[in-house]
């Protein structure tokens, strides 16, 4: 009986202490987003309003940074240092941010060149989950992004390095699809639920997922920075 006990407390809080976290990441995920859910009440996300939704798409990205960057210390970290890394973390990151911005509004724009003018399904199948893989890369240069040492690299060099990881970590990468996939689905059908609800949860999931064959401090060891 007291074995059984032990188990349920420690159910409890370690259930207790997950929804905790979770809430956290999604508060900050919020806060990150608030100009691009705000513009979900004026304008429905479609490509004919995909210049209104450039800066929003530029924001998204820096959340995730933002992400990466307070999940190592999420448990101790406080609103008020929120606020004061928010435009730290941009003002380091925002050519990086930018880049990868532009990377995707042309994703996005290919993706909708071609459902418009292809009628093969099989290869807007193809182009969809190349597209995917592409942004798994991404999701590793952001990753790289949150240590000083790596930011010291060019663009390419960060891009280059996550696509070679995203294929030597096949496992890995294809989690990080479906979690992308996700999100992807929900951006376009349930926008303003996926901020509020799930958007914080799968950047962490994919945080995690990211980190699981790959160490940032070893990478950057062996690139001798």
């Amino acid at each position: 009986m007291r074995n059984i006990m032990d188990l349920l407390n420690k159910w409890t809080v370690s259930g207790v202490t997950s929804f905790y976290t979770i809430f956290l990441v999604n508060t900050y995920f919020i806060l990150s987003n608030l100009v691009g859910f705000l513009a979900l009440f004026v304008f429905k996300i479609s490509f004919t309003n995909l210049l209104f939704f450039i800066i929003p798409l530029l924001l998204l990205v820096q959340s995730i940074i933002m992400q990466f960057h307070i999940l190592p210390d999420i448990e101790s970290y406080s609103l008020k240092k929120f606020f004061k890394d928010y435009p730290r973390v941009f003002k380091e990151n925002w050519q990086t941010e930018v880049l990868i911005t532009g990377i995707l509004v042309l994703i996005l724009t290919d993706l909708k060149i071609l459902m418009t003018y292809t009628n093969s399904a099989v290869f807007l199948l193809a182009v969809l989950i190349t597209s995917i893989f592409l942004m798994n890369t991404l999701l590793f240069v952001l990753l790289m992004q949150t240590k000083k040492e790596s930011r010291q690299l060019s663009f390419g060099k960060k891009l280059t390095s996550g696509l070679m990881l995203s294929y030597r970590l096949p496992q890995v990468t294809l989690l990080n699809m479906v979690y992308i996939g996700v999100s992807i689905f929900a951006i376009q059908f349930v926008a303003i639920y996926y901020i509020i609800f799930i958007g914080g949860f799968i950047n962490m999931l994919i945080w995690k997922n990211l980190q699981r064959r790959f160490s940032l401090e070893l990478y950057i060891n062996q690139m001798n920075l």
